[in-house]
C-alpha cells in the first residue's frame, strides 16, 4: 500500500481504514437489529424512521470505506506512473545500445504493470457508470496504443 508514501503517513491510512471498517461493522449490527424490529412491526412508523436512519447511517460508513479503498488504489496507479516516467527518463538519457534495450524492457514491464491495475480498476466500475467504463477503456487503448518517441 502507498509504496512511497512516508511510514507514519501510511500508518495513519491504515488506522483510518481500520477505524472505518469498526465503524461499518458497528453500523451494520445497528441496521440488522433495526431491520428486525421493523419487520417484526412494519406498520409502526417509528420503528420505520429507526430502521431508515440506521440504513442511512451504514450506508454513509461504507460509502466512506469505499473511498478510502479507492484511495489506496488511485495512488498506487499514480506512483506506478511516476515509475514510468522515471523509466522513460532512463530510456531518452541511455548512452548505448545495452542501455537503450535494458531500459526499454523496464520501461515495457512497467507499462504493462500500468495497464493491468487499470484493467482491474476498470471491472470494478459497476454496470451503471457504462460511460465511464467506455472512457477508461478508450483511455487505456490509448495507452496502449501510444509509440513513445525518443528524442533528445
Amino acid at each position: 500500500m502507498l509504496p512511497s508514501a512516508d511510514k507514519k503517513y501510511t500508518l495513519a491510512l491504515k488506522r483510518q481504514i481500520e477505524k472505518t471498517h469498526g465503524d461499518v461493522d458497528h453500523e451494520g449490527k445497528n441496521f440488522y437489529t433495526a431491520a428486525h424490529t421493523f419487520t417484526s412491526d412494519p406498520l409502526n412508523v417509528e420503528k420505520r424512521q429507526e430502521m431508515i436512519s440506521a440504513s442511512r447511517t451504514l450506508v454513509r460508513e461504507v460509502t466512506r470505506l469505499l473511498i478510502l479503498a479507492d484511495y489506496v488504489d488511485v495512488a498506487n496507479i499514480v506512483e506506478l506512473v511516476n515509475n514510468a516516467e522515471h523509466l522513460f527518463a532512463n530510456v531518452r538519457h541511455s548512452k548505448n545500445k545495452g542501455e537503450f534495450m535494458s531500459a526499454m524492457q523496464d520501461l515495457g514491464a512497467k507499462c504493462g504493470e500500468i495497464y493491468v491495475k487499470t484493467g482491474h480498476r476498470q471491472e470494478d466500475i459497476l454496470p451503471e457508470q457504462e460511460d465511464q467504463r467506455y472512457a477508461i477503456a478508450v483511455a487505456r487503448q490509448n495507452l496502449k496504443g501510444r509509440k513513445f518517441s525518443i528524442t533528445s
